[in-house]
């Protein structure tokens, strides 16, 4: 199956420096001396919460990643412990009470159990969201697909299944005049959170569906940007008389 181009994909193969955009423009800031370690394909980013050792990329610096509707955002992630106590930004912007369009968090508060949960905002101050209560396996690589449907529905993916949904009241799309960074792996400035490693992220102006998701998945391998495409056989110009 041929994926849909991304607007950008970061492979985190990067022995130090920057993440490159393997297909865009959106290279992201490594703050704080980042590391870079083994991935699932190639290398990954290696994200310490509480020294805010994380990709980013501020809202004047992005191109295509706030989209007028739809949208999805691939990541791999490998935690090195459950949240206790706080929270992780595995993808967002959603820094300040004017700053909320999108946000993927893995965190616990109050003796919950720890959850995964993905919020969006048509203006920064009301939330729709959808949330999956799981306990992760440390060091076990996972994908999560989140999955913006305009007008229709909030999904999250993991390992390629669906695990959480909200269809109510959607709106058509996320805030558009946000100011704050988009953040990957921890809330820059936030300085909480868990240590994880972060492996081929790619964000989509459109919603995946569930083959494409799948296809992403590959059975637990990935897939790595650019995506090769599978070989479709056209249509034939003859006919048989």
């Amino acid at each position: 199956m041929a994926l849909p181009e991304p607007v950008s994909a970061w492979n985190f193969d990067e022995s130090s420096g920057n993440c490159a955009d393997s297909k865009g423009s959106n290279t992201l800031t490594n703050n704080n001396s980042m590391s870079y370690v083994a991935g699932l394909i190639g290398n990954a980013a290696n994200v310490v919460a509480a020294s805010d050792k994380a990709p980013s990329i501020t809202a004047a610096a992005q191109s295509g990643l706030i989209p007028v509707g739809s949208f999805t955002f691939n990541a791999w992630y490998n935690f090195k412990s459950n949240p206790n106590n706080t929270s992780s930004h595995l993808f967002s912007q959603w820094v300040g009470t004017g700053s909320r369009s999108m946000l993927i968090s893995f965190d616990n508060y109050s003796g919950d159990p720890p959850q995964i949960t993905c919020y969006i905002s048509p203006n920064s101050s009301t939330f729709y969201s959808c949330n999956y209560i799981n306990t992760f396996s440390t060091n076990t690589w996972y994908m999560f697909t989140f999955v913006f449907t305009s007008s229709t529905k909030i999904e999250l993916f993991i390992n390629g299944s669906s695990v959480a949904s909200n269809s109510t009241s959607i709106p058509a799309a996320v805030y558009q005049s946000g100011t704050g960074a988009f953040a990957f792996g921890s809330s820059i400035g936030g300085g909480d959170g868990v240590d994880l490693n972060m492996d081929m992220g790619a964000f989509f102006s459109q919603a995946l569906t569930g083959a494409e998701i799948t296809e992403l998945y590959n059975s637990g391998a990935g897939k790595q940007y650019p995506y090769a495409a599978a070989f479709s056989r056209a249509p034939s110009m003859f006919s048989v008389l």
